[in-house]
């Protein structure tokens, strides 16, 4: 089995064993920002990869699996809101709620709206993580594109203070984009939150 973002020729177990380990997470990720329960986005993640598993031989080998899955998990996301949305709709009025939503944002999303939200939520959170001080300083220098000697002066430090908060900056965010991260560092000045 051969998919361009998975190791050539790679047997049913191990290629699925790949595929659970390096995307997982991520599908999670997906899941969980449109589904916003920890335990029903975990059985969508299960239920995917249980499809997966069950539809593995018959799998065209010529893409990648990431996106496979993604579009996987947005049909069971949809599936579950509108469940939801139906059972809420015999119990409680009529209102336009976060399921009608995500509903809503997941019918209207093509794959690269969704590769880009993804990334724009994991740089967000990112961003989140950093101190403050840090978050201050990279945001002066990516954002507004100021020079390190500007933010230096702006936030009266040294340009060797401005450096080192940069690269804690750069540490974060490689932790918490991991494949996306170089993606992030080209579309800095781009990126709105």
């Amino acid at each position: 089995m051969y998919f361009k973002d998975l190791d050539k020729d790679l047997s049913k177990e191990l290629f699925f064993e790949e595929a659970y380990n390096r995307y997982s997470g991520k599908v999670y990720f997906f899941v969980y920002s449109y589904i916003k329960d920890g335990v029903q986005a975990d059985d969508i993640v299960q239920d995917v990869y249980m499809a997966l598993w069950e539809k593995i031989d018959s799998l065209n080998d010529s893409g990648e699996i990431y996106p496979y899955l993604l579009v996987m998990a947005k049909y069971r996301c949809l599936n579950f809101l509108r469940h939801e949305k139906y059972q809420k709709k015999y119990s409680k009025e009529k209102k336009l709620n976060a399921s009608d939503i995500s509903i809503i944002a997941l019918r209207n999303s093509s794959l690269g709206n969704l590769y880009s939200k993804e990334v724009e939520k994991l740089y967000a959170s990112a961003i989140e993580l950093m101190p403050p001080k840090v978050r201050e300083t990279f945001l002066f220098s990516r954002k507004q594109l100021l020079k390190n000697r500007e933010v230096a002066q702006l936030q009266n430090i040294s340009e060797k203070t401005v450096e080192y908060r940069i690269s804690c900056a750069y540490k974060i965010l490689r932790k918490v984009m991991g494949d996306y991260f170089l993606l992030i560092v080209l579309m800095l000045p781009y990126v709105e939150l």
